[in-house]
């Protein structure tokens, strides 16, 4: 390795010119060492000297990928204090910078096996970063100090006019992000959302999210991956520094993956290369599943409705199998893991009887304890649960009652609850709802050494994955489905479908149906490509319980999603469901056939899924981002390669806009008439027939 100022410091003069014409002689490939640029895997990697930053081309590419701006550090360390509120699994951060680092001028750049390793100084000294390719197309660039008083790594590079960045796991509410702030920290996404303005205490932000992630996707042909369980902030070009690009660690250092394109879909093959693809699952995962509560008699009637009706139902998801409380504004379940001999008596035999019919039976868990069921007692005795700083368990107020919270980083705490999951299994179960994930409180005690705030966003990972390691213990043919709605990097190899949490029953942009959708969307951008929704919603606490129009839009659109589940919702004495009149009865049957139409195209569209990551509902933007007009399209979508939705999310709508990319024709499925892109058309819509359409030309 040559320490260029180590050397030159000594030299005057004549011989200062001599020395660095002998080392752009003496290096191998000297000129281009002289310019301080490094080949780097498939990448063309510039140096720059002072302040230290980067400059990243792809294989041929004439403009960089990744550039700092000249003068601007690309890496700042900090040293911070923080200040975290939480209330029913939201989290409100503050914070003070206390002391800030920048890395300054570069004293050595070494390209050895491949790694280029560059330092550079600061006042607390030396700081290394290195750069190394990690695959086909993809660039891996850490960076930090020894100096573990610093808590904060922040890398700032280059956002060029008008590129926009799409991704960030699942966001409900937009999929353009210029000009945003965007934090990625697990949690519940609240009832209602905005920003600013009266919030009450269960209000989310726009930003809130059960399964966010620290990635997005550039308009200019790249994506970058936060490779962090840390909180991570994203500013996005955001003003007055509209032609930069911040994230922000909240840890001592900071990796990024860059990933090369140019197109989108090469960019998400290579992110899911590093992240993961689902398995594949059992064709009824994406087959017709409705929700059922009250017991085997209330099951076996419901079920006999709408199979009269004509309705395919591949299985019925009771999550009162654990038993039920009725409260004044809902319906809900007991947190005590094991059968209802009551609700449920004789439950294996009855699931026995429904696997005769042709039906599977779904249940439901989450890693909640309850004070006065024995798990709770044994828990807390054993040192199970998530304890306060004190040592005593940590319970929370989770809506009218409190739990404790497992501390699932803890391996006899992991098999205590898999005792509980085994003994579902054996009852016959093919799958659950493993619900929530979101709850672990900032100042927690668990096992785990990191301690919670680094913990806290792999506890999701860790739930989805104890599920699916005892299930696939006990079916090593897969035949089983367990859904989860939260998640982090490491959640998609782990999870089998994801579904969108709690919406409210209403036409709402905010946390309703139209909501439901874009967070699909969002997650397909970003990686996690099986996802699903309640079809119904679920909250009723700002919204009013649904009606016989809100019900079925909503099966519609589930209906065009990769699997149509339906809920009860909250409330379920007032909402309308499925067999509550023939109307809404006849037009469910029609839909669930819909869907059973539709089902070998999804399952072909899965299977590529899991060689590929491409997502089951894909943004138009995935496939045809060289027509500018997709970029903004939220409201429709590809459910695999050839089949385009556009749901109706609008109250007493029968017609509505439909964008037909450029370059294709498409067949509309209810009438046979031809559209032609690019173009918008108003399209008829009566309630049991949702704009859908088949591609009919092979240009995609």
């Amino acid at each position: 390795m040559i320490r260029l100022p180590d050397l030159v410091r000594q030299l005057p003069g004549f011989w200062l010119l001599a020395a660095a014409a002998f080392l752009a002689l003496a290096v191998p490939g000297g000129a281009a060492r002289a310019e301080n640029r490094f080949a780097v895997g498939g990448f063309d990697v510039r140096v720059l000297e002072n302040p230290f930053g980067l400059e990243v081309r792809g294989v041929g590419g004439a403009e960089p990928l990744l550039a700092t701006k000249p003068g601007v550090p690309f890496v700042v360390l900090s040293r911070a204090v923080e200040r975290v509120d939480s209330s029913l699994g939201s989290f409100r951060f503050d914070q003070e910078i206390q002391e800030s680092v920048a890395l300054g001028a570069v004293t050595a750049a070494e390209l050895q096996d491949g790694t280029l390793r560059v330092t550079a100084g600061s006042t607390a000294g030396p700081c290394q970063v290195t750069v190394s390719a990690d695959g086909e197309g993809i660039l891996r660039i850490l960076a930090g100090t020894p100096d573990s008083r610093f808590n904060r790594c922040r890398f700032v590079f280059r956002a060029h006019p008008g590129e926009e960045f799409l991704g960030f796991g699942e966001q409900f509410n937009r999929t353009l992000h210029a000009g945003r702030r965007v934090p990625v920290w697990v949690s519940e996404q609240g009832i209602g959302r905005r920003d600013g303005g009266i919030r009450f205490p269960f209000t989310g932000s726009t930003t809130d999210s059960y399964f966010p992630l620290p990635y997005f996707l550039s308009t200019r042909g790249y994506g970058v991956l936060a490779e962090t369980a840390a909180r991570a902030v994203f500013d996005c070009a955001v003003a007055p520094r509209q032609d930069q690009i911040g994230i922000e660690f909240w840890e001592g250092q900071g990796a990024l993956r860059l990933f090369d394109g140019p197109s989108p879909a090469d960019v998400l093959r290579r992110l899911t290369s590093v992240t993961g693809r689902p398995r594949m699952l059992p064709e009824w995962g994406f087959g017709v599943w409705v929700a059922c509560q009250g017991g085997p008699a209330r099951l076996r009637q419901f079920l006999d409705r709408l199979r009269a009706a004509g309705a395919p139902i591949d299985a019925v998801w009771a999550q009162d199998w654990l038993g039920a409380r009725s409260k004044l504004y809902g319906y809900d379940v007991r947190y005590h893991w094991t059968a209802d001999e009551k609700l449920y008596p004789s439950l294996g035999n009855f699931i026995n009887e429904l696997h005769g019919r042709g039906v599977r039976f779904m249940g439901y868990f989450n890693t909640f304890l309850e004070p006065g069921f024995p798990e709770f007692e044994e828990a807390a005795r054993r040192g199970f649960l998530v304890r306060k700083q004190d040592g005593t368990p940590y319970v929370q107020l989770i809506s009218t009652f409190r739990c404790g919270l497992l501390d699932i980083s803890n391996p006899a705490a992991r098999e205590f609850m898999a005792g509980y999951i085994r003994k579902a299994i054996a009852l016959g179960m093919d799958g659950w709802m493993a619900d929530f994930g979101e709850w672990l409180p900032w100042d927690g005690r668990i096992a785990a050494p990191e301690g919670a705030p680094l913990f806290h966003n792999r506890y999701p990972v860790e739930w989805a994955r104890l599920n699916r390691e005892v299930f696939q213990a006990a079916r090593p043919d897969g035949d089983f489905v367990v859904f989860n709605r939260s998640g982090h990097i490491g959640s998609t190899p782990v999870s089998d479908i994801v579904w969108g949490g709690d919406q409210n029953t209403s036409w709402s942009a905010d946390d309703g149906l139209p909501s439901a959708t874009l967070a699909g969307l969002n997650l397909g951008l970003s990686g996690v490509p099986f996802y699903h929704f309640d079809a119904g919603g679920f909250t009723s606490l700002v919204s009013l319980p649904r009606g016989d129009e809100l019900l079925m839009r909503w099966v519609e659109s589930g209906a065009l999603s990769p699997l149509l589940r339906t809920h009860e919702g909250y409330w379920r004495q007032l909402n309308r469901q499925l067999d509550s009149n023939p109307r809404v009865l006849g037009h469910f049957a029609a839909m669930a056939k819909l869907h059973r139409q539709l089902q070998p195209r999804i399952v072909e569209a899965a299977r590529e899924a899991v060689s590929s990551g491409m997502p089951l509902m894909r943004h138009l933007y995935l496939s045809y981002p060289k027509d500018p007009a997709t970029l903004k399209v939220t409201d429709q979508y590809l459910l695999g390669p050839s089949v385009m939705c556009a749901p109706v999310f609008a109250r007493g709508a029968r017609k509505r806009a439909v964008y037909f990319p450029a370059g294709s024709s498409w067949r509309h499925w209810w009438s046979g008439k031809l559209y032609q892109g690019p173009g918008t058309h108003q399209v008829e819509a009566p309630l049991g027939q949702p704009p859908l359409f088949e591609r009919v030309d092979s240009s995609q």
